[in-house]
């Protein structure tokens, strides 16, 4: 498992899906096309690899020698990319106790850290800008729905959302890591830790809920799928 809170520079790749391939680029790389793997075989033998992801036994496909050579050639040290076809999907580890507490719904996730999706307002970004000296864009933070139109850290409070045909609940607050320091145009971590020291300052947890939590301030909220749908952007988000 290597994500880019160990190698900085994983942020310049850039990943394109079209017609049931990938293609992905990197500042002085060629671009390479891999073929996602075919779900042909229901059985453990179609899995070629078995390794961790947070301490839980997962399974995956190794996308071959091509696309391994491309990724190590890049981050100077040998790495295999592995594909998951979605047949099974890993359980909420034991070493993760913030979704152990919080997460009822247990959702399904493979190759994620904790939910299978996250969402931030425009409105809590705004107010973390108003107290940093270099400002940030929502790509520091990476949700997959940013929300607008709505108070400042207002997303805390949410524990079920519709948006389109899609039903979301709360699993757990966002703790935010090392990757947030992470410069997304250059691929190198901010010196002084920012934005992490500015969240620090008021951002932590209640006293009551640091043995989940930790030192971690949180900024958004990780969410479980209720119901699957289509949703777009200029959606309506209703939010209780």
């Amino acid at each position: 498992m290597l994500t880019a809170r160990a190698e900085p520079t994983m942020v310049l790749i850039t990943a394109e899906v079209k017609e049931r391939a990938l293609t992905l680029n990197a500042p002085g790389m060629p671009a390479i096309n891999v073929k996602i793997p075919q779900n042909t075989l229901h059985h453990a033998d179609y899995f070629h690899l078995t390794f961790r992801v947070w301490g839980e036994k997962t399974l995956g496909v190794d996308c071959g020698d091509e696309v391994s050579q491309w990724l190590s050639d890049f981050l100077k040290k040998e790495y295999r990319l592995v594909y998951h076809p979605q047949i099974n999907f890993r359980g909420i580890t034991s070493n993760l106790p913030k979704y152990n507490k919080l997460n009822a719904n247990k959702g399904k996730i493979i190759y994620h850290d904790e939910a299978p999706c996250n969402i931030l307002s425009e409105a809590s970004l705004e107010d973390l800008n108003s107290r940093l000296k270099s400002k940030l864009t929502v790509r520091s933070f990476r949700p997959n729905i940013l929300v607008k139109d709505c108070a400042p850290f207002e997303e805390d409070n949410w524990s079920y959302i519709k948006i389109g045909e899609a039903e979301l609940s709360y699993a757990c607050n966002c703790s935010r890591c090392l990757l947030t320091t992470v410069d997304m145009d250059k691929g190198i971590k901010h010196p002084d830790m920012e934005p992490l020291t500015t969240l620090r300052k008021y951002r932590l947890c209640k006293p009551e809920d640091r043995p989940i939590y930790g030192n971690s301030p949180l900024f958004g909220i990780s969410l479980n799928i209720i119901k699957e749908g289509k949703l777009k952007v200029g959606d309506i988000v209703y939010a209780c």
